[in-house]
């Protein structure tokens, strides 16, 4: 016996189910799509630095966190730094490293808080909503958070993980695309 029915189209057009589109929403739908390329750009780096065949990296990088990719990719940039130029101009290549890996832990948290959060139903004045942050640690015990918020905030959230994915693509916009095999300090051990 099927107790749930699958998924199927219900054949309504957006405008049919919803009505015109809502700024708020609108917002929260560019978050996820900006996040989504971020962390494509991110992965996109993790094969580069690994001068991996795009399948292989697929591979590599399909079933780690955004946070995992980070960290990796920092890594394997600061094993490359002795041998490898990257986007930096005249700035020392850690300093500008670390704030780069800085700035991709704050668009995930500024992702997190919006995606993760849950959202009050009712609309305040001003197309304002309510998002509640529920978490319990055995530090502190329940903590619930509200932050109001309204659509133009919301797509400033969006705009910023849009600019950290440019600048993490600027970063290695002239990266030498060398095997790992061929850099010198690949593996000091040898």
């Amino acid at each position: 016996m099927k107790y749930f029915e699958e998924f199927l189209p219900s054949g309504f057009t957006f405008r049919e189910r919803i009505g015109e589109p809502n700024a708020f929403d609108a917002g929260i739908g560019n978050i996820a799509l900006r996040y989504s390329d971020l962390e494509e750009i991110v992965s996109n780096t993790l094969l580069q630095l690994l001068v991996l065949i795009p399948r292989y990296g697929r591979i590599v990088t399909s079933e780690l966190s955004f946070k995992n990719k980070v960290d990796m990719m920092a890594s394997l940039v600061r094993q490359r730094l002795p041998s490898t130029r990257f986007n930096v101009g005249d700035d020392p290549p850690v300093e500008v490293l670390d704030e780069l890996v800085k700035i991709l832990f704050q668009a995930e948290e500024l992702h997190n808080r919006i995606m993760r959060s849950s959202w009050v139903c009712t609309r305040l004045k001003d197309d304002r909503w309510t998002s509640v942050n529920l978490t319990a640690k055995a530090s502190h015990g329940l903590s619930e958070q509200s932050v109001e918020m309204g659509p133009d905030e919301v797509l400033d959230i969006a705009d910023y993980i849009g600019y950290v994915g440019l600048i993490v693509e600027e970063f290695f916009l002239d990266m030498e695309t060398r095997s790992p095999l061929e850099d010198s300090s690949a593996d000091e051990s040898t």
